[in-house]
């Protein structure tokens, strides 16, 4: 009995933590929305933009705007263990009231015209989002709690033409 309620624990918990991410869509963006990135987040020459997405407010359970001050240290440590370097990585927030003085406008961004929400997470219920673009505008997505495995998969299926 107690092998079988250990067993029924752990399949539960096993599956809660596969779905925890959300899910994950891929897409493609047109040419003037890859200007619109490179105009307003500072995409030139690199190959993919990964952007970390802080969701609006009433689209998340708790409060994703809390302990700001750490924002940009844990960018920069996020950005160390991304495999691909030829990346441009940014933490874009929603809510830009909230932001205003931790924004610095080169890792750290406000979501202009709504484009990231829009584009990308219009629909989603979460309280961060992951978005990884490559050059020709092919995308992948998830809305969610996201790793750094989750950039890297990413990038390499987006490399394979996924």
């Amino acid at each position: 009995m107690k092998k079988t309620l250990v067993f029924v624990l752990l399949s539960f918990s096993f599956l809660n933590f596969e779905s925890y991410g959300g899910k994950i869509n891929k897409g493609q963006i047109d040419e003037k929305a890859i200007s619109f990135l490179k105009e307003n987040y500072g995409w030139n020459k690199e190959d993919f933009l990964v952007i970390s997405f802080r969701q609006p407010k009433n689209k998340c359970h708790y409060d994703n705007y809390k302990n700001l001050s750490k924002t940009n240290r844990a960018i920069a440590k996020f950005s160390e263990s991304i495999e691909e370097k030829s990346t441009r990585n940014i933490l874009v927030s929603s809510d830009a009231e909230k932001v205003k003085a931790y924004v610095d406008l080169e890792s750290s961004y406000i979501d202009f015209e709504d484009f990231i929400l829009k584009t990308f997470f219009e629909k989603a219920n979460s309280c961060y989002g992951l978005v990884v673009i490559n050059n020709e505008g092919r995308y992948m997505s998830i809305a969610g709690e996201f790793v750094t495995k989750d950039v890297n998969s990413f990038i390499h299926l987006l490399k394979l033409g996924y």
